[in-house]
């Protein structure tokens, strides 16, 4: 039991999203970023906010 995060300190480092959502999310960004530098097609998904993953920012 020692090695686990207590929630209230993981929470402000890692943020609270589902398992699920995080890695539905995740895949459409990786893609998006293999879209647009390996085969030239823009993505709007890495330009900014994004209505379909709220929950996700860049930084830059």
């Amino acid at each position: 039991m020692r090695d686990r995060i207590p929630p209230e300190t993981a929470r402000p480092q890692y943020g609270s999203l589902r398992g699920e959502r995080a890695l539905v999310a995740s895949r459409a960004c990786l893609g998006a970023f293999f879209d647009r530098h390996l085969l030239g097609r823009p993505s709007a998904l890495l330009n900014g906010p994004s209505a379909d993953y709220p929950e996700v920012r860049s930084v830059k």
